[in-house]
């Protein structure tokens, strides 16, 4: 946490009125080597979005989407 802290990633937000946080959880992995041992051990921490209520912790959601022809368009138009 310190060093999230450090790097500022992350900032401290109070909650409105009537709303309530969003849980998380920590999940660790174990990265392994090609002799099968420990080479790494990893941590990231997760929110529980499924917690959410429609029209309550949120109002709509979006994910935008490109198709791969906008994607060709451009970098013909770039080289």
């Amino acid at each position: 946490m310190n060093f999230i802290h450090k790097n500022n990633t992350w900032t401290f937000q109070f909650l409105l009125d009537g709303k309530r946080p969003i849980s998380s959880k920590w999940v660790y992995k174990k990265k392994y080597n090609t002799k099968g041992k420990v080479e790494k051990l990893k941590a990231r921490i997760i929110d529980k979005g499924f917690e959410q209520l429609n029209g309550l912790d949120y109002m709509e959601t979006f994910a935008p989407v490109i198709k791969w022809s906008i994607i060709r368009l451009v970098c013909m138009l770039t080289s």
